[in-house]
């Protein structure tokens, strides 16, 4: 403690005690001019008035002491007495009632001081929580402002000091800070989707309180039937016995005191039998299968009249139909309303893309996906493996066949929708015919054109104008089977860069002959 000869100052002392006892607060060493007294069972208070002379003994080693009566715990401390200014005297600081205030709420209180020489006075916080500020209002007043947030509940020891500039006095007071209860949020999670009778399993685990009260549940799976609690807990189930669409209504209460309780509301569509119907698209570039070709197939699945969300739908659980077979997706991809792609599971993980992948991590050549106003999707690819597996009862040619994409959704329900698209499969006395893709296209500078070779042999590949005058010659040689690609960057046999517009090549190859159109670009 500091003070100045012929003032005052105050510090509050505390204490607790392990079996809950009253303590006593003493002195227990100290100049003759520091008394201590006690103000409650908790807490008590130091009081040093040296006069004229006493800065002389400075600084003074003190002591004091908490009793409960038969034990005791002593704490030092020392008091440094400042030499008044000759012809100075210290001014006096009133006494500051004690201050109560809520959590979150506010409170002030005019603190006043007089100096004997009638000096101007400045008020400051000696000490005290950091929600506490002191402000000086003019020479002989100040205020105190408390402005607690929702985690300062409790009891705090504060001190004001009141200067003329060179002596000062001090005066101690306690702050209590009522604890406040905040409303919990409750998260019903949804839309549901099920079938009758089938459990449907609800999720309140999003539910929070700010206060990180623990929280109950009470869950109403149907606003209409006179039955405001149906079941308790954060993921329960329930199975519907008719078909229609319900209000989900989840209603969370903390244990504050006062207890304090939120709701919200979601919707469970609960259908009679069978799967939510889905609206299966293709993009141009897959509305025909090439099972002769390396590249993925792959199709859109979008709900019908909102019956279902994109985002309930399990990546593992999607299927492709045909003829009693069925086969997984390689990768599953959700498609934003703004055109960015998530991935959603399978073959490549989670995490963001925004390109198309085949089999081997290789884009699929196409990213024209069908037009649907912008509509979320869910984007599945199936590998041709695995589609030549699908297909493998059509015959030889090219086969218009009707494939159906089903799968299920969280919290019970499944969708199916069907598709029709053209299957081109070579062989067994099939008209031969090369499968080949340009990318990108239209392009500038450069595009690749990528075929696949059921077996080794002759290929040339040639590109000509509309005119049908031959421009560039860009392969003309025995290959292996597999993949293949060949670069053109625009420029004739010749070397000269080829004006924009349009283009042909003509592949030809062991598995027959494809020709294709090129856009060339400036």
């Amino acid at each position: 403690m500091t003070v100045t000869e012929g003032g005052t100052a105050d510090q509050i002392i505390a204490g607790s005690d392990p079996d809950g006892d009253a303590l006593t607060f003493t002195k227990a060493t100290g100049p003759a001019f520091m008394t201590v007294t006690t103000t409650n069972a908790t807490t008590g208070s130091v009081h040093v008035a040296p006069g004229t002379g006493d800065a002389a003994g400075s600084p003074y080693s003190a002591s004091a002491s908490a009793s409960d009566g038969s034990l005791s715990d002593t704490k030092s401390f020392s008091i440094t007495v400042n030499t008044a200014a000759p012809g100075n005297r210290a001014p006096t600081l009133n006494a500051i009632a004690s201050m109560t205030v809520d959590e979150g709420a506010t409170a002030d209180q005019v603190i006043t001081g007089s100096d004997p020489d009638g000096d101007a006075l400045t008020f400051t916080k000696a000490a005290g929580p950091g929600y506490m500020t002191v402000t000086t209002t003019n020479v002989t007043t100040g205020s105190i402002a408390l402005a607690p947030g929702f985690s300062d509940s409790g009891t705090a020891a504060a001190t004001v000091r009141a200067s003329d500039g060179a002596l000062s006095d001090e005066k101690s007071f306690t702050i209590t800070v009522n604890n406040v209860n905040r409303r919990p949020t409750a998260d019903a999670n949804g839309p549901y989707t099920g079938v009758i009778n089938a459990p449907v399993s609800f999720d309140g685990t999003g539910s929070s309180d700010p206060d990180g009260d623990a929280l109950t549940y009470s869950w109403d799976f149907d606003a209409s039937d006179g039955i405001a609690s149906d079941a308790t807990g954060a993921t329960p189930t329930h199975a519907y016995a008719s078909a229609g669409t319900f209000t989900v209504t989840l209603t969370v209460t903390d244990n504050g005191s006062p207890a304090l309780n939120g709701t919200d509301t979601a919707t469970a569509t609960i259908s009679e039998t069978g799967a939510f119907q889905a609206n299966i698209s293709v993009s141009r570039k897959n509305r025909v299968i090439r099972l002769a070709s390396s590249q993925l197939w792959c199709v859109q699945i979008r709900p019908v009249e909102s019956s279902f969300k994109i985002t309930d739908i399990i990546p593992s659980s999607i299927v492709a139909e045909f003829s009693g077979v069925r086969i997984s997706p390689v990768t599953t991809t959700r498609i934003f309303s703004d055109g960015r792609r998530g991935k959603a599971g399978g073959a490549h993980g989670d995490g963001v893309r925004s390109k198309k992948c085949d089999e081997n991590g290789e884009g699929d050549g196409d990213d024209d996906d069908d037009d649907q106003g912008g509509a979320p999707a869910f984007r599945a690819c199936f590998s041709k493996e695995s589609l030549r597996t699908l297909f493998a009862s059509l015959p030889g040619g090219r086969t218009t066949v009707e494939v159906t994409i089903a799968g299920s959704l969280k919290g019970g329900g499944a969708f199916e929708g069907t598709v029709s698209v053209d299957v081109v499969k070579t062989g067994s006395g099939a008209l031969a015919h090369a499968d080949a893709n340009a990318m990108p296209n239209p392009f500038n500078p450069q595009t690749m054109i990528s075929f696949e070779l059921s077996r080794p042999g002759s290929v040339k590949l040639q590109i000509f104008d509309i005119s049908g005058r031959l421009v560039s010659t860009l392969a003309d040689q025995v290959m292996s089977s597999g993949s293949h690609g060949v670069p053109w960057n625009g420029t004739s046999n010749i070397g000269s860069r080829v004006s924009s517009g349009v283009y042909f090549y003509i592949l030809q190859t062991p598995d027959g002959v494809a020709r294709n159109q090129l856009v060339v670009v400036k």
